[in-house]
């Protein structure tokens, strides 16, 4: 990048961006992690992200096509890492960082799927059951349990993955 971090919203060719959480909405503060302009939030507050854009008609493949991007960018810094370990070990220790961060984001996506796939299967059950009753109420009580049920989908994700690194 041409500018530091701090001043990285100057360059209009950049890859990277501010991250776009914000942590003070009276004193205008905002998270000042650095990310990809693909990504709209950094890893501290990806579920959030994941929580409030990626649910809704079509967020399934949306969330896919997020985990492709990720897992794409998580192996090329794997590759890379293991390159620079021998040759650059300053370069190798930079890359290293950024691996954990990366397995986080995938983590977290993947308990978002597990919790798309579990709701929407639910409202195709509801709608055999009695699609008059189950309309607004039944949509308002899904989405007051989001981030319950989120929770849920990183833990059993994390049972279904050993993510020791190795």
């Amino acid at each position: 990048p041409l500018y530091c971090a701090e001043h990285i919203s100057l360059d209009p060719n950049a890859m990277y961006h501010k991250c776009d959480f914000q942590m003070d909405l009276e004193q205008n503060k905002r998270c000042k992690e650095i990310v990809f302009k693909e990504f709209k939030y950094c890893y501290k507050h990806f579920d959030d992200w994941l929580a409030t854009d990626f649910v809704g008609p079509g967020s399934t493949a949306k969330t896919n096509h997020l985990l492709e991007s990720v897992s794409a960018i998580l192996t090329k810094l794997e590759h890379e890492a293991s390159q620079a370990k021998a040759e650059d070990t300053e370069l190798y220790q930079r890359k290293s960082k950024l691996l954990p961060k990366y397995q986080s984001m995938t983590k977290s996506i993947e308990a978002h799927l597990f919790v798309l796939q579990t709701t929407q299967s639910d409202v195709v059950n509801t709608k055999h059951f009695n699609s008059t009753n189950a309309s607004s109420f039944d949509h308002g009580r899904k989405i007051d349990t989001c981030r319950e049920n989120f929770q849920i989908g990183i833990e059993a994700s994390n049972n279904e993955h050993n993510w020791e690194r190795t």
